[in-house]
């Protein structure tokens, strides 16, 4: 019987791995190999699953530690132990955690609207100026554009104290901060975060009263060069993208149109 078996079986097994006529060639390729999904994630490696078990052991230790009458050194010392690995815990989870600063409220700022470029530049680079001035104005949180060729205010858009009257191309009146600036050899733009903290925004004088964070853009690197003034209605009003892009805008546009 058994050996009946084997010859039915080897008498069937052409019929069984043969393919058929009209079965597509494709289905003679193997499946493909899936990809190993990545191992699950552990709750623990959450920062904030991570903080309430620190601090449940750290709340567990001094519940404790009340209730607890009589303390034997070796319960001391594990709870010296258990105490320590709360506090790392809690530590690394705040280290993990991302927490970012509340975004400032703007703040409403009193002057003179304005949107002057000096006629005495030529017409081809009044346009240029123009062009940075109303980029740089339409970043978020600008209030303030004012454009210094090292000598006078070559071009002013948006809130100016003041800026009614007088010769608008003696706006800015150049003091230590912007002098420091312009004269740095690396370029690096200065960005006041918080101006209405720092003793030196007496220096800006030419800006709203309450201008709440300013960034002075050289147009150049090393002494000789202008700035781009940027004032604005918020403290911390501009991100490290922003500030590229106007420092781009400076150095290839202004910078340009200065020369």
């Amino acid at each position: 019987m058994a050996a009946a078996s084997v010859l039915l079986t080897l008498a069937l097994r052409p019929a069984l791995v043969s393919r058929p006529p009209n079965l597509p060639a494709i289905a003679r390729c193997p499946p493909p190999l899936l990809a190993a999904s990545p191992p699950p994630r552990s709750p623990l490696l959450n920062p904030e699953v991570s903080l309430g078990v620190g601090v449940a052991i750290l709340l567990l230790l001094v519940t404790n530690r009340l209730f607890t009458e009589d303390l034997l050194n070796s319960q001391s010392r594990a709870d010296l132990i258990a105490t320590a690995a709360g506090v790392v815990i809690c530590l690394g989870a705040l280290s993990n955690l991302d927490i970012e600063p509340r975004a400032a409220e703007p703040v409403a700022l009193a002057g003179e609207r304005v949107d002057w470029v000096d006629p005495a530049v030529a017409p081809e680079r009044r346009r240029e100026l123009a062009w940075a001035a109303a980029q740089l104005s339409a970043v978020e949180g600008c209030a303030s554009v004012l454009v210094w060729d090292g000598a006078r205010t070559v071009a002013a858009r948006g809130l100016v104290r003041g800026g009614g009257g007088g010769d608008p191309g003696a706006t800015v009146v150049a003091g230590p901060l912007v002098k420091l600036a312009v004269g740095r050899a690396s370029g690096r733009p200065e960005y006041l975060r918080a101006l209405q903290i720092l003793p030196g925004r007496i220096e800006f004088s030419y800006l709203p009263e309450e201008t709440q964070a300013l960034l002075i853009l050289p147009t150049a690197a090393g002494a000789g060069g202008g700035a781009v003034i940027v004032g604005a209605d918020r403290q911390r009003a501009f991100g490290e993208d922003a500030v590229r892009r106007c420092a781009a805008i400076a150095t290839e546009i202004v910078g340009v149109a200065l020369t």
